[in-house]
């Protein structure tokens, strides 16, 4: 049986039957992906030792987050302009699978593990070992993460097709290193009412594509799962605003 020495893996074994071709292919799309994705948990159960919590004796306390998802959960936004205010489109993302690291919405065709970090994400990307969000919430903690953003093939909206396909994504990697810090722990007031909620922001870049990344969000991770408000605003080399949105929960449902 030939023996492949996979980079930062080790010596595997496959079977004679398998063409040097099909050893690469499977490499590839399949040992690889699942590797990384390992590493993502990993870094997720590392984390909570790793961030630090400045002293803060206004800290308003701390909030754990409620991984708890199950097949059914809903949560809708509407999405607006920064800049205008005017709503430009609304998602709906239901749960319609759980395994014990993963979470699928809609049939596959967006994931995320159980702390709401994506791994294919609502634009059809793949993000390896990404934390904007933690276990754990409470003012001045802040921690950096760094995302291997993967763009997506298989359809003409750049999303995957086919159940969690993990397998059809172009050669298309990007870096991203974004900071954390929990700002404030405050009232906030959208569509689907109010929640005493932690205010977060991340500011970071796109190492090759060359943009500023920055996010706000609000979560309140004891009562709702996902967040309840996001701003992302993404800036070219030269500064100008190529995308700038604000995401408002307008509905849930959770079954737990």
């Amino acid at each position: 049986m030939p023996i492949i020495n996979v980079e930062g893996i080790g010596r595997i074994e496959f079977p004679d039957a398998m063409s040097r071709e099909q050893i690469d292919d499977t490499i590839k799309n399949e040992i690889l992906p699942a590797f990384r994705l390992r590493i993502a948990q990993a870094s997720a159960t590392a984390l909570s030792a790793n961030t630090s919590i400045a002293p803060n004796p206004f800290s308003g306390g701390t909030a754990v987050a409620d991984g708890r998802f199950s097949v059914g959960d809903s949560y809708r936004y509407t999405i607006s302009d920064l800049l205008t205010k005017m709503e430009t489109r609304r998602r709906t993302e239901t749960v319609t699978e759980v395994s014990d690291s993963e979470v699928a919405y809609n049939g596959g065709r967006m994931t995320t593990d159980l702390l709401g970090n994506y791994i294919i994400d609502d634009r059809g990307r793949l993000l390896t070992e990404s934390q904007y969000f933690v276990s754990e919430y409470s003012v001045g903690k802040h921690w950096h993460t760094r995302v291997l953003l993967t763009r997506g093939g298989g359809g003409g909206d750049g999303r995957p097709r086919g159940k969690r396909s993990l397998t059809r994504f172009k050669e298309d990697t990007d870096e991203v290193e974004l900071d954390f810090r929990v700002l404030a722990r405050e009232k906030i007031t959208v569509p689907a009412g109010t929640f005493d909620a932690f205010k977060v922001e991340g500011q970071g870049f796109v190492r090759n594509a060359g943009a500023n990344w920055r996010y706000v969000y609000w979560i309140a991770p004891e009562k709702v799962r996902r967040f309840i408000a996001l701003e992302y605003t993404n800036s070219g080399r030269r500064g100008g605003l190529i995308i700038a949105d604000r995401y408002e929960l307008t509905s849930f449902r959770q079954n737990v």
